[in-house]
């Protein structure tokens, strides 16, 4: 009697557009109603700057292997990544303290509270992970799946004696 009513802002291109198609789509059978306001991509990210939205798919890619590549996005003074406006001051003080932390252990335990927090408050909804599909033949070598998704082609080579 009472949905749920989202508008999903994005940003324009063929991508965006299915996800976000999808996403209304998967929402639809929980009752929620979505709407739509597609925007250029400048736009787009001016207006979750000014915080002029209600829900915004964005992408992120570490560019490091540690939880804090994606953590550091939540605290308050990552001002011009932290669209969501999320300030928690706990989270802010286990964050500040697992930077200046030398022992892994304890790092890894501190990020770990912070991790919990924001799970908690939900500042941000993870919804989509990026995928990447390589089709290599086996007479490739040299070809070394890995987190960075780095493939630098001076390593790479075709094994001649597998071609037949």
């Amino acid at each position: 009697e009472n949905p749920l009513r989202l508008t999903l802002s994005y940003a324009t291109s063929l991508d965006a557009k299915r996800m976000v198609l999808f996403i209304a789509w998967s929402w639809r059978k929980i009752g929620v109603e979505t709407g739509f306001i597609n925007m250029e991509t400048k736009v787009f990210f001016s207006t979750l700057s000014a915080r002029d939205f209600t829900i915004a798919p964005i992408g992120w890619v570490a560019d490091f292997n540690d939880p804090a590549n994606f953590l550091y996005l939540l605290q308050s003074t990552t001002v011009a990544n932290n669209y969501a406006g999320f300030a928690n001051p706990r989270f802010d003080d286990l964050m500040a303290r697992a930077a200046r932390t030398l022992d892994l252990g304890a790092r890894a335990g501190l990020m770990r509270r912070a991790e919990a927090i924001a799970l908690e408050e939900m500042p941000i909804i993870p919804l989509t992970f990026g995928v990447s599909r390589y089709l290599i033949a086996p007479r490739v070598t040299g070809w070394v799946d890995n987190t960075a998704d780095a493939h630098p082609s001076r390593y790479l080579r075709v094994d001649h004696e597998r071609i037949r």
